[in-house]
């Protein structure tokens, strides 16, 4: 059977390359659509717009052109990360932020930039630098998620690797108790550098942030890079957060009223991945409470 003209000129709905789902463990991961909180993000902005597209669960960072995911293939565009994404569906009429007044846009940047910076140093120091987390549940789920051979010795690098970043952003924004910079991690193999760039990628840090100060509580460093007095910063920063975006949110279905922004969609990919991936030492669970309870649980 033939397809009529006005078929044939439906332009193919878009495909997006993203982290898959972590390998299942337990009820409580199956419902993350990813691993990765970046390529979640872009996922919930693009269904809150209504996008047609289709998912393409692939952790092979190699499918990027840049060795970053989530990528979007939209007919002959190719475009890599999660920033140059959502520009790019912005630019085809996609805004989830049109009705945002100019304070709101920048409210909405500066919340955005808090989840992205300092929320996510707290989930990479959970996830990579607290030893009984690595070793019982982010070394088992990323030998099964990242591609063959390299499940088997990449974990070790992506922890050197996020270690550093987070040491690094701490030390540039002037919260590391340590007077000198980082020293870089080991060099990865060339064959599994595409691997890393994507392993929750973002920019080098900027601007130093304010100084926050933590509560004493103990945390456990793997590494010698952060110290247990860096980890009760990065929690005590994390809770401040969660306590900002809490009273931010309110008892409003989204972040600016009556329609979800690229704020919400932000905020959600990063603490669905926060809440619902199962750690032993789930301290960041611990600090989502109330209102981002429903407005994680409704969105998955």
């Amino acid at each position: 059977m033939t397809s009529s003209p006005a078929a044939e000129a439906e332009p193919a709905p878009l495909v997006l390359v993203s982290w898959g789902p972590p390998p299942p463990s337990g009820a409580a991961d199956q419902a993350l659509a990813s691993l990765d909180p970046f390529c979640l993000s872009v996922q919930a902005y693009m269904r809150f717009q209504k996008i047609d597209f289709a998912v393409n669960n692939s952790n092979d960072a190699g499918s990027s052109p840049s060795g970053e995911l989530p990528v979007l293939f939209d007919q002959d565009d190719v475009v890599a990360g999660s920033a140059a994404v959502l520009s790019h569906l912005r630019s085809k009429g996609f805004n989830a932020d049109f009705s945002l007044t100019e304070q709101q846009r920048a409210d909405a940047k500066a919340y955005c930039s808090l989840v992205e910076d300092q929320l996510l140093d707290a989930q990479l120091f959970a996830w990579w630098s607290d030893n009984v987390n690595y070793n019982k549940a982010v070394q088992p789920m990323m030998a099964k998620a990242v591609p063959w051979p390299w499940g088997y010795v990449q974990p070790r690098q992506m922890r050197k690797t996020n270690e550093w970043k987070v040491a690094q952003h701490l030390y540039h924004s002037g919260r590391q108790s340590s007077l000198a910079p980082p020293p870089p991690p080991p060099p990865a193999p060339k064959a599994a550098q595409n691997v890393l760039k994507s392993s929750y990628a973002r920019p080098d840090p900027a601007a130093p942030a304010a100084t926050v100060a933590g509560p004493g509580a103990a945390a456990i460093a793997a590494s010698g890079l952060i110290t247990g007095s860096d980890a009760d910063q990065l929690y005590s920063m994390a809770r401040k957060c969660y306590a900002a975006l809490s009273a931010k949110l309110g008892q409003q279905t989204y972040f600016f009223g009556e329609h979800p922004t690229t704020l919400d969609a932000v905020v959600f990919g990063h603490l669905a991945v926060q809440y619902l991936f199962p750690l032993p030492v789930h301290k960041l669970k611990a600090l989502i409470r109330g209102n981002f309870i429903l407005f994680v649980v409704q969105r998955t």
